[in-house]
């Protein structure tokens, strides 16, 4: 058997030192669960604690989450009626018709321009599409406000997006052409 010298030796007692004091680092939670007599009761324990807490802000959460699908309903029922943006298109052009009856206002064209989403939607807003119809009517200053009152008051929820006004004769500039750029919203996820 060989004989080991002295520096064998010394490397050889630092080895077994890293050892140990690497299986001491590696073991030393374990270790410490077991000396410490309720070690993993304490952390069983603060585990239980920590899980009630979720199941109590559970309620809470489901219970804003019920409010807010409340809140959601309660505007989605502004949006246009129709399973397609064709439909829809038609439902404005149907109010628009409306309005102007109530308001004796004669409507020269409707032209139902091409339905689009933004460009870079928020992130609820990739749900709906916009749907714009052009509409041009002859009528006098106080009838324009009239529509204008109504489309904006309307239960659908419709937006002027563009309007340009003109007198139509300079004899009578009390008459009007408007020509309005009108679009509402439909949703697109339940289609």
């Amino acid at each position: 058997m060989p004989k080991i010298t002295k520096e064998q030796k010394i490397i050889l007692i630092v080895g077994l030192i890293a050892i140990i004091l690497g299986a001491i680092y590696r073991f030393s939670p374990f270790l410490t669960d077991i000396f410490s007599g309720g070690g993993e009761m304490a952390s069983t324990g603060k585990k239980l604690m920590k899980y009630r807490e979720i199941l109590a802000r559970r309620s809470s959460h489901e219970e804003e989450l019920a409010g807010l699908t409340r809140v959601l309903r309660r505007g989605e029922s502004g949006l246009l009626s129709g399973e397609t943006p064709a439909l829809a298109a038609v439902d404005i052009q149907n109010r628009l018709t409306r309005m102007a009856g109530k308001s004796d206002v004669e409507i020269k064209s409707q032209r139902v321009l091409k339905p689009y989403q933004s460009n870079d939607p928020s992130p609820g807003e990739s749900f709906y599409m916009r749907v714009p119809v052009n509409v041009t009517l002859i009528s006098s200053v106080r009838q324009l406000k009239e529509i204008l009152y109504r489309i904006e008051t309307d239960p659908k929820m419709l937006i002027i997006t563009q309007m340009s006004v003109s007198v139509v004769s300079i004899k009578n500039p009390d008459d009007v052409r408007t020509t309005l750029a009108v679009e509402g919203l439909m949703n697109i996820q339940g289609n």
